[in-house]
């Protein structure tokens, strides 16, 4: 392995000049790769005088390529790469792509600028980071059009750019075809694959023996009569939209004791869908929904037993896909439940290892736990001694949190999908007992962010250095 930088030679064939002492270990001819791109070229030694540096980021080899090689491949010459030889030639590197959703408007400098946290190891790595929407793809040319780090001015370029070896998926919107074509190119190398929603997580791991204890009852629902019936066992429920995160199109619902009395006139206005309701109340059985669908704190509505289900009716709970849980009695703070986000990710060994932990405090009077939404982060071992005391074994319980966390992460290497990087949400009830919540596939870390910076950033760095290794190469640490 070595570190290299390609400097232009004007000569007209495909010729690629390297050290010496490589060149005694190739072929007169050999195949050059860079990220999808392969193509035939002739080897040849540099002067010796110029067999300077390679052992490190900073001080690379310089290495020669002529015009038509570099155009060819698609080379950026501002970067600095790695270069190794493999058994049918030579391969440079890594070349590691960002998908960031179908989308071409998103791929600007000013966007990308969120995303840029995770190249402050990018001196560890080298290579060519990018980029690049689907719609951009030309897969006869194995190219796509898109943005491309350039370290030396700190920003991001324009440019064609050859096809990654290696995709990191860092967000849901994107079509399925393209999707699954650029995972046959990559030979599966495009990781956190697909988009699960609550629903389909529950469908995998619900039959986990080690997993399934701490899973609360789940169902999805399809009338009112089911939302009645988990009403009538548990009194209050959580309905959540099985594929929206952060806290969004959640409801409460809560069974009311009946004190005889005849509820007064309900209205309620929906946002979304621009529409007056009137719920005229009658005797029998009361209900309060908690709606956050459309504010932070949550609007509140008084109903009947019918009145609910013209609510759940009309505001569509039965067509989108939703699911419903019991509402787990959680240990509290000042008032205010907490739930525990847990980040797991793939090192370079390819291994889950444990990244970070956060406590997420909901903001007094709310039922949601989201830094999003108004919540705030703690750290594991102060959230646990403030809501049990200093009696709580906090090293016990964080053991049994990573345990179900790592088993699974283990269920998921299961379902031949490729993944290397969980948000899982972790709940703790009154009387201490554990509960899965929900995993994301595509986490948010903005507590992380806040409460611990350095935390945060190994975190960002982390599916980086597991993507090169992807590639075949090493971080210069290691």
């Amino acid at each position: 392995m070595m570190w290299v930088r390609i400097e232009e030679i004007i000569l007209k064939e495909d010729i690629i000049f390297i050290p010496q002492s490589l060149v005694s270990q190739l072929e007169a001819t050999v195949s050059i790769r860079f990220g999808q791109k392969r193509i035939e070229a002739q080897v040849r030694a540099l002067p010796v005088l110029m067999e300077l540096g390679g052992e490190t980021f900073e001080h690379p080899q310089t290495i020669q390529m002529t015009p038509s090689l570099i155009q060819e491949l698609l080379i950026v010459e501002s970067i600095h790469l790695q270069m190794m030889i493999t058994e049918d030639g030579i391969q440079l590197g890594p070349v590691i792509g960002l998908l960031l959703g179908n989308e071409n408007y998103r791929y600007n400098t000013a966007y990308m600028r969120r995303h840029s946290d995770i190249l402050g190891i990018y001196h560890q790595v080298g290579g060519l980071i990018c980029a690049f929407s689907p719609e951009t793809i030309d897969w006869e040319k194995k190219s796509a059009y898109g943005l491309y780090h350039n370290y030396f001015n700190q920003g991001w370029e324009y440019g064609e750019l050859p096809l990654p070896e290696v995709v990191y998926r860092r967000n849901s919107h994107t079509k399925p075809q393209p999707l699954h074509r650029l995972k046959q190119v990559t030979g599966g190398k495009v990781f956190n694959s697909e988009r699960l929603g609550k629903w389909d997580i529950y469908e995998i791991i619900k039959d986990c023996e080690p997993i399934k204890p701490f899973i609360p009852e789940t169902q999805m629902i399809k009338n009112f009569s089911e939302v009645d019936e988990f009403l009538n066992k548990y009194e209050k429920v959580i309905l959540k939209p099985t594929y929206l995160s952060r806290g969004r199109g959640i409801c409460v619902i809560e069974r009311v004791k009946d004190d005889g009395k005849k509820l007064s006139i309900n209205h309620y206005y929906s946002n979304a869908n621009y529409k007056m309701f009137t719920m005229v109340g009658d005797y029998g059985k009361h209900f309060r929904i908690h709606d956050y669908r459309y504010f932070d704190e949550g609007e509140i509505f008084t109903f009947s037993s019918w009145a609910l289900q013209t609510f759940l009716e009309k505001e569509d709970f039965f067509v989108t896909p939703y699911l419903i849980q019991p509402l787990l009695p959680l240990a509290k703070i000042n008032g205010s439940p907490f739930d525990v986000r847990i980040v797991m990710q793939k090192n370079e060994s390819g291994e889950w290892i444990h990244s970070g932990t956060e406590c997420r405090i909901a903001n007094h009077g709310n039922f949601l736990t989201n830094i999003s939404r108004g919540g705030y982060a703690l750290f594991l071992k102060e959230t646990l001694q403030q809501a049990f005391g200093y009696h709580m074994n906090t090293e016990l319980i964080e053991k049994e949190m990573l345990q179900l966390c790592y088993q699974f992460c283990q269920a998921m290497d299961q379902t031949g999908e490729h993944y290397a990087e969980f948000g899982i949400d972790v709940a703790i009830d009154i009387e201490g007992k554990l509960w899965f919540i929900e995993a994301n596939v595509f986490p948010s870390f903005k507590g992380f962010k806040h409460m611990n910076y350095d935390n945060y950033l190994s975190i960002r760095y982390q599916p980086l250095l597991y993507a090169a290794q992807l590639d075949g190469f090493a971080s210069q640490e290691n």
